[in-house]
């Protein structure tokens, strides 16, 4: 174990040595601006309000770099962007005088830390003329004894439209402010606050974190989750594709179905037509076997038929004897007077009324649909 530890530690460096080149060669194909803007931030340089105009310091005491005199905001503006060009710093921070801040002392319980931040909103525009849109605020301890259970807190206000005012110069001259404080006794000693931290504008917190390296995983990462995006989107569609085309067919299979089942309701009625038809004795066979079996002496004046159903009327020598004459026909059966005889005088004949019925034949056996399909 012992052994293998310089060995471990040699291929760890060597691999170090390969990746710091990779990044080095990767970061030379970047152009300079880029890298000034994935760079880490450092807010070295701070511009700073004081009597007369606006100075340059550094961001910590012990970097004090304040120019000879106060510089107007034009002049402090073009020296800044040199300075911060020279130095390779992307933002910068303001610092406002103690004359721009309106202070004021508030005590809070001390259970309510986490919900300093939006007790001290809601009260600020509660006790105060300010509203929340028109200012930025920040907050810090302070001194002195508070009551059991409570802190002391002081809160700094600052209106917005003259800070916008600086922030919109600092981003013209090519800088991005880091952050936002006042001073009191000193320019190059500023409160411990920043007013940009709750007012959401401060980019210089994510210009600290977004590296070359981490900017290129992450690159990696969504472009590995845009083919996983593209893959996902591609199934869906080819999915959707197949349950149009599946829907498609099943309409149309559905319409088949359908004449199908019309035309078998169609050949269904056709084939009880045709055995109606087949079973039915045809008019023109009763009419001749009629004429068969009545005398010549019989003369008929209205004849009925109507399904199995022959009704005659008309005039004979003997109506009585008329139904007897139908028992022995192999056509019609059950011959019956419908009214009484009747004797016409001006004919010198008997008016009858005759109903007879006929015999269905058997209709031959039809084959189905059903059974026909094989």
């Amino acid at each position: 174990m012992q052994r293998s530890a310089p060995a471990l530690a040699s291929i760890l460096d060597a691999a170090g040595r390969f990746l710091a080149w990779w990044r080095d060669e990767l970061l030379g194909l970047v152009p300079e601006r880029v890298r000034r803007l994935l760079a880490p931030a450092d807010a070295g340089l701070v511009l700073a309000q004081v009597d007369g105009g606006f100075a340059i310091v550094g961001a910590s005491p012990g970097r004090h770099e304040a120019a000879p005199a106060a510089l107007s905001l034009a002049e402090a503006l073009a020296a800044l962007a040199e300075l911060a060009a020279a130095r390779r710093v992307a933002s910068v921070g303001v610092r406002l005088a103690s004359s721009q801040c309106f202070e004021r002392r508030v005590e809070l319980p001390r259970a309510a830390h986490d919900d300093v931040r939006r007790m001290l909103s809601f009260d600020l525009e509660r006790a105060t003329p300010f509203r929340l849109a028109e200012v930025y605020t920040a907050h810090l301890p302070a001194g002195g004894p508070a009551a059991k259970g409570r802190q002391r807190l002081r809160q700094l206000i600052v209106k917005r439209e003259p800070v916008d005012a600086l922030l919109a110069g600092l981003r013209g001259a090519g800088l991005e402010p880091a952050f936002v404080d006042c001073w009191q006794t000193t320019p190059a000693a500023g409160l411990p606050v920043d007013f940009l931290e709750a007012s959401g504008a401060r980019r210089s917190s994510r210009a600290r974190h977004v590296t070359l390296p981490r900017t290129l995983a992450g690159l990696a990462l969504a472009l590995a989750g845009l083919a996983s995006i593209v893959a996902l989107s591609r199934y869906d569609t080819a999915l959707a594709e197949l349950r149009e085309r599946t829907a498609k067919v099943r309409t149309e299979a559905a319409a088949v179905r359908g004449a199908q089942e019309r035309t078998d309701a169609a050949v269904a009625d056709l084939a009880r037509l045709q055995t109606a038809k087949l079973a039915q004795v045809p008019a023109v066979e009763v009419l001749e076997a009629l004429s068969k079996l009545l005398p010549d002496s019989v003369w008929l004046s209205d004849l009925r038929l109507d399904g199995d159903t022959l009704d005659i009327n008309g005039l004979a020598r003997s109506g009585a004897a008329l139904p007897s004459l139908f028992s022995g026909s192999a056509l019609f059966l059950d011959a019956a007077l419908t009214a009484p005889v009747t004797l016409d005088p001006r004919e010198d004949r008997e008016r009858f009324s005759l109903r007879v019925r006929i015999r269905q034949r058997e209709a031959p056996r039809q084959t189905s649909v059903d059974e026909e399909r094989p």
